[in-house]
């Protein structure tokens, strides 16, 4: 919860709610005739196998990320600014329940079939997709950060090494 504004930039956020009502706006009040949204397309078998990769993926970045850093880097961080360590960690706890929320609604919507009505039905339908979609982002969000991550370590290993040997 500390560490949330370091999440996804702002410009992301805003542009992830700025999707949501457009594909509410084009579902609920723009005619079929016009422009329609096809929602037959969400097949949720096909969520549940891609939330179960993701969630593997976001395992294998922290894993990746954590051997970027040794412990007592992870240490160094968390003594000098407690929310850059926190930042770390929370970037892959955003994700993997982002993943798991998405997969937990796929699981419950082969099991529990409702009669709702359609607006309901549409409207539940954005919500998924939106959810879907910050999980994704959230995901290539780890990877630039690892790469990051990466690149501030190699250079901060080229300055030792450099000042080492003069």
């Amino acid at each position: 919860w500390k560490t949330k504004s370091h999440l996804l930039p702002l410009s992301i956020w805003f542009m992830w709610l700025l999707s949501i009502l457009i594909f509410t706006i084009i579902t609920f009040a723009i005619p079929d005739n016009i422009i329609r949204v096809n929602f037959s397309v969400l097949k949720i078998n096909n969520f549940i196998t891609i939330s179960i990769s993701a969630l593997a993926f976001v395992i294998s970045m922290y894993s990746f990320g954590r051997g970027v850093y040794t412990e007592e880097d992870l240490s160094e961080l968390y003594i000098k600014d407690i929310k850059v360590y926190y930042s770390f960690l929370s970037d892959y706890l955003f994700s993997g329940i982002c993943w798991l929320i998405v997969l937990f609604f796929s699981a419950m919507k082969l099991m529990i079939v409702l009669s709702v009505p359609i607006w309901f039905s549409d409207l539940s339908k954005i919500v998924y997709l939106s959810l879907f979609s910050l999980a994704l982002i959230s995901v290539v969000s780890i990877v630039i950060k690892n790469m990051n991550r990466v690149t501030n370590k190699v250079i901060i290993n080229a300055y030792k090494i450099k000042n080492r040997n003069p």
